[in-house]
């Protein structure tokens, strides 16, 4: 079997990264970084470590994907509830594990929060964390936080929808990527 190389991209360090969530970084970072550097930290957390294909980390992450907008963040919960109920009545049927009822609960604790609901989104990213990565999981040490302080944030990579450690390079030779969803 003979290997042909029909094109070829060198990357630099910070273009080895997802795109979507250096966007949403991006997004984020200087409005996070006035209100409070310990939120920020713990949003950068969760998007080094999220997996996708969690139930409950994606739902997050449509969250964050919308942290200032409290209407949105409250329908991302309704409609979270109703696709609950669908999944497990689809996994019951197919006789298998359905998704804990404290995955839902700890979407709809984001609600609880009082004042602007993106407090409550980086409390439960913060436990999404906590409860799968456990111990793994570390903030970003002190040269890592100052790059991403003045990094660009212009990752060029993207993920395998359909596994989640299979990363994609369709988008660096102007393929067109296939979505599962819109954020």
């Amino acid at each position: 079997m003979k290997l042909q190389i029909i094109k070829y991209r060198y990357l630099t360090q910070s273009e080895i990264a997802d795109r979507n969530l250096c966007h949403i970084a991006l997004t984020h970072r200087d409005w996070m970084l006035k209100d409070s550097e310990a939120r920020a930290k713990r949003l950068i957390r969760f998007l080094a470590y999220i997996n996708q294909r969690d139930w409950r980390a994606n739902r997050l992450l449509k969250m964050v994907v919308h942290m200032r907008d409290d209407e949105t963040i409250k329908r991302i919960v309704k409609t979270a509830e109703k696709e609950f109920l669908k999944t497990n009545k689809q996994k019951l049927k197919k006789d298998e594990i359905p998704i804990a009822d404290e995955e839902l609960h700890a979407i709809q604790d984001v609600l609880k929060v009082k004042h602007s609901l993106y407090v409550g989104v980086i409390d439960a990213i913060d436990n999404w964390i906590i409860d799968t990565v456990k111990d793994a999981a570390r903030s970003p040490n002190d040269d890592e936080w100052k790059r991403f302080l003045a990094g660009s944030l212009n990752g060029k990579i993207s993920m395998s929808l359909a596994l989640q450690w299979r990363y994609s390079f369709k988008t660096l030779f102007g393929m067109k990527e296939e979505e599962e969803g819109e954020w």
